[in-house]
């Protein structure tokens, strides 16, 4: 390791970094980390893998052999992990202004692809800055359910 302020502790924890600002705590964390910078690995080989993005910024991976696939990113646990719990809710909010109002589904498709997809239950928010409206999309089976809400001023 010879980048400069980087936090490290574990077995070749930050084994590669060059960079400024990472924090690997476990074994070989963070090894797979070269030029990224701002990033967090916590764990035993978390953010060790040849998926990891060597070059990932202001990313965190948490859990064993959990890591990152691009920048601004966080990962809780690796792919055996299949229930997060958490004792509030967790929401994404998305901002853009390229869509109907209310939203399509062929703009809804094209916004959500990946994990979050139809029918895994996932809930949306929808800030289209060019109107007075907000959406909540929940999807649901094969549908998504849009609910409009005005802006508060």
């Amino acid at each position: 390791m010879t980048g400069a302020r980087n936090t490290v502790a574990g077995y070749d924890a930050g084994y590669a970094m060059t960079d400024t600002g990472n924090v690997a705590i476990g074994y070989s964390s963070g090894r797979t980390i070269t030029s990224g910078r701002y990033n967090a690995f916590i764990g035993y080989n978390a953010g060790y893998s040849g998926s990891q993005l060597a070059t990932a910024e202001n990313s965190v991976a948490i859990g064993y052999n959990a890591y990152t696939t691009a920048s601004n990113q966080i990962v809780l646990g690796n792919s055996s992990v299949t229930d997060v719990k958490t004792s509030g809710d967790i929401t994404q909010r998305v901002v853009s202004s390229n869509v109907s109002n209310p939203p399509t589904d062929a703009e809804l498709d094209a916004l959500f692809t990946g994990p979050a997809t139809k029918g895994t239950g996932w809930t949306v928010y929808i800030d289209d800055s060019d109107s007075d409206n907000f959406y909540q999309v929940v999807a649901s089976g094969s549908l998504w359910m849009i609910f409009t809400a005005a802006k508060a001023n």
